[in-house]
């Protein structure tokens, strides 16, 4: 009997103690587990955000000052080209009376040999009123507007329009006249002049906008003979449907 009872008290003595191991175990990984969590968990509330949520924040932040730089790049370009063209605004208005009425040719003259302009500025003021002329007819033009530069089109005021042709014509006339004095001054017969070099560039401008519009006229025509075609196209599949 007492053979038959040790054994049985080892056992006991084993299984008592294999529970124990496993409380402990359980314990300790439960802790670990807990430590974890904790740690994890002040980290975010010491950092406020994930890794994802911060990169998510930084690509925000770029965008906005992309955009911020963006905004000044067009505000600094609309604003040097309000300078210029009030540049030439004034030259412009030096050619004509306060009513805004062309002065004769004769005093066009007296006044361009007074001021004695740059080629680099006789170009930009036959661009300019040449520019002017088309908004006046009512065409689509490049305009600033807030921070950026849109296409508008304004409305026709065919007066303006003459108006500002008629300065430019004589412009022309003007620098053709101080042209002849130059070339009688030098004793010149060059054939290349200032007024010539003008005209031809007006020329080119006018031809290549008006080939342009063309261009966008030919366009649209097209694709409203496309769009006529899928609806015949689309009737026809429906017909046959119902066929």
């Amino acid at each position: 009997m007492k053979y038959f009872i040790f054994p049985f008290l080892s056992l006991v003595v084993f299984v008592v103690a294999l529970m124990c191991v496993a409380r402990t175990t359980t314990a300790f990984v439960t802790s670990t587990k807990c430590s974890v969590t904790t740690t994890t968990k002040m980290l975010m509330s010491t950092t406020g955000e994930t890794e994802v949520e911060k990169l998510l924040r930084m690509a925000k932040k770029l965008r906005a000052q992309a955009e911020e730089s963006e905004k000044e790049i067009h505000v600094e370009l609309a604003d040097k080209k309000a300078g210029r063209d009030g540049k030439i605004d004034g030259l412009i208005d030096h050619l004509c009376d306060s009513s805004g009425n062309v002065y004769r040719q004769s005093s066009v003259v007296e006044r361009l040999r007074k001021k004695k302009p740059s080629l680099d500025t006789l170009e930009k003021l036959v661009d300019r009123l040449d520019y002017q002329r088309d908004v006046a007819l009512g065409n689509k033009h490049v305009q600033a507007k807030n921070d950026k530069f849109v296409s508008v089109s304004g409305e026709k005021n065919e007066i303006e329009a003459e108006r500002l042709n008629t300065l430019t014509d004589v412009l022309l006339n003007a620098l053709e006249e101080l042209d002849g004095e130059f070339q009688a001054r030098s004793k010149t017969d060059s054939t290349t002049t200032v007024s010539k070099e003008l005209r031809i560039r007006l020329s080119e401008k006018r031809r290549e906008r008006s080939e342009k519009f063309q261009e966008r006229q030919e366009s649209l025509r097209e694709a409203q003979t496309i769009k006529k075609g899928q609806k015949y196209e689309l009737h026809d599949e429906n017909q046959e449907k119902l066929d």
